[in-house]
């Protein structure tokens, strides 16, 4: 019998295994045998009624082999065998041990047997952003942070980078215009010296309010994220009279409503640049097994895990 994890419609979350046995037809066209899955902050949010959910089912970035398709589907015999990762989290989730998706919602991986779509992608997408200008980056050591100084060695022209870490003994060594600051330290005064500068931040409360704040007069500060749980604290001060603006961004709804060349094209970039070298997913990541996730409590923290199916 195959499983799936489902969220909890209680006001706690949770999640809840229940039986489940997707079946193919025509536009749900192939059948995929999930692998591995990213388990990202934001599932864990979800999993706690604190994040929107796209699916019954939970998790929305997803590896997995293509089992069988709808006799329909023109490139049927070519898929079968074929790894494969989900283009979009609003088609499905994919803890699960089996699931259907519509064709022109996966991608085929052709150069690398393996890769991951919501981090890379959102880095990239946040530094299309700050060409040409100072960054100032919350969660140092997040995996978006990783992949973000993983792209500046090649592909983007960024200036200073100031990231705020927890603790910056643990902070990775990395070449290039980067300089880690404890929250409590006095990064402010390096960042209130920028003539321009961009700010993405995905942990929010008083750390975005901070942020704002030291960011030089009609800055822009993108918030991609709330892992903290806690809301915005935005000075008025900041927006009224000194002209700065908030924004924010989630990788979901990019993907969600660009067109189908966009996502493939920026898919394609993600892996030729894992198949190249220049990614590389971080080393040292927790994995717990599919089968040992019962109602949600083994993802309490906020780390960023893999789900081996």
């Amino acid at each position: 019998m195959k499983t799936a994890l489902f969220y909890n419609s209680t006001a706690k979350g949770g999640l809840t295994r229940q039986a489940y046995t997707p079946q193919l037809n025509a536009v749900k066209n192939v059948l995929v045998r999930m692998t591995k899955s990213m388990c990202h902050p934001a599932d864990r949010l979800a999993v706690m009624n604190k994040y929107p959910k796209s699916s019954l089912i939970a998790g929305n970035d997803g590896l997995g082999v293509v089992i069988a398709c709808h006799p329909s589907l023109p490139d049927h015999r070519d898929l079968v065998g074929k790894p494969v990762i989900m283009k979009r989290s609003d088609i499905g989730g994919v803890w699960a041990e089996e699931q259907v998706f519509a064709r022109r919602d996966l991608y085929k991986l052709s150069m690398v047997s393996e890769m991951w779509r919501v981090n890379p992608a959102t880095a990239y997408l946040l530094l299309q952003m700050a060409e040409g200008r100072n960054v100032l980056l919350s969660a140092g050591t997040s995996q978006v942070a990783h992949f973000i100084f993983q792209f500046i060695a090649k592909q983007f022209q960024i200036g200073e980078i100031v990231a705020l870490v927890r603790d910056k003994a643990k902070t990775p060594q990395i070449a290039g215009s980067v300089s880690f600051y404890e929250y409590a330290d006095t990064w402010q005064r390096v960042v209130k010296g920028w003539t321009n500068g961009i700010g993405f931040d995905c942990v929010g409360g008083s750390i975005a309010a901070d942020m704002i704040e030291a960011l030089p007069s009609r800055s822009k500060l993108v918030s991609y994220g709330a892992i903290s749980g806690e809301p915005l604290h935005i000075p008025t001060r900041s927006l009224v009279f000194e002209g700065k603006r908030v924004e924010g961004f989630w990788v979901s709804e990019w993907f969600r409503t660009v067109d189908d060349a966009r996502v493939d094209s920026l898919l394609m970039n993600l892996e030729r640049l894992f198949a190249d070298g220049t990614l590389t997913i971080p080393s040292g990541m927790a994995e717990v097994k599919y089968g040992d996730i019962n109602d949600g409590s083994e993802l309490a923290d906020m780390r960023n895990r893999i789900i081996i199916i």
